[in-house]
This record gives C-alpha cells, sequence and structure tokens, in this order.
C-alpha cells in the first residue's frame, strides 16, 4: 500500500466517523427538541376509550467473546415495551407507551378520561361515562 492511498484511507474513516458523531447529534437534538416541546405544551384532558394494548417485545444479543465471535456464547437482553391505543370522542387515534402498572390497570373498551400534555401521555381514568 502506498503512503498516499493510506492518508485517504485514514481520511475516509475520519469523514465517517464525523458523519456517525454527527447523526448521533442531531439525534439526542430531537430528543431534547420533542421534551422541551412537551414540557411547555399544555395539559390536555378528553373523553377516550382503550382500543388496544400490547407488548412489543425486543431481543438483543451480543457476544461474550472479546473478539466478537460468540465462541464463549451469548449475552441475551430482552427488552419490553407497553402500548395502549386510545380513541378520543372525536375520532382521533392516539398510541402511547405506557409504563407495566398502566398496562396491567387498563382493559379494552374502557372509556375515561385521558390526559396528555404534547406528545407525551399522562394517564387515563376510567369513568362510567360513554364515549360517544
Amino acid at each position: 500500500m502506498m503512503m498516499g492511498e493510506f492518508v485517504g484511507f485514514e481520511y475516509e474513516m475520519l469523514t465517517y466517523e464525523f458523519l456517525g458523531v454527527g447523526f448521533f447529534l442531531f439525534v439526542v437534538g430531537l430528543i431534547i427538541y420533542e421534551w422541551i416541546k412537551n414540557d411547555a405544551a399544555p395539559l390536555v384532558s378528553t373523553k377516550a376509550r382503550v382500543v388496544s394494548k400490547y407488548t412489543q417485545t425486543m431481543q438483543h444479543q451480543t457476544a461474550i467473546a472479546p473478539d466478537g465471535s460468540g465462541t464463549q456464547g451469548y449475552h441475551i437482553t430482552v427488552t419490553e415495551e407497553n402500548y395502549a391505543l386510545f380513541e378520543t370522542e372525536t375520532g382521533e387515534q392516539l398510541r402511547f407507551m405506557i409504563s407495566p402498572g398502566e398496562y396491567r390497570d387498563l382493559e379494552k373498551d374502557t372509556v375515561g378520561t385521558l390526559t396528555t400534555q404534547g406528545t407525551k401521555f399522562i394517564r387515563f381514568e376510567q369513568s362510567t361515562e360513554e364515549c360517544s
């Protein structure tokens, strides 16, 4: 390999590193923006019905061997996220990730008051009224 080729390779790798860091910072910026926007939004309560609820399970495996070969087995991480889909009295459907406790307490077709702040789920309180 000639010296000029090696320098070009280093330059190319450095470019990819900058792109990776730039993308990471962009995503972090979007998350922070959404968080600030939600915190500034007013609390909104509306009548809603629980349309459905479900759990999404994700599995990630990482090789235990330092070389990443998997010869010494894998460490498996399982993550569960709970979601609920609500329908407001205007017909709008809203999906939120919710805590395991809220997931356990929700029943399909339950009517109540849904409270949100921006795109963030705050709570759902059951009522005996029917959603029109």
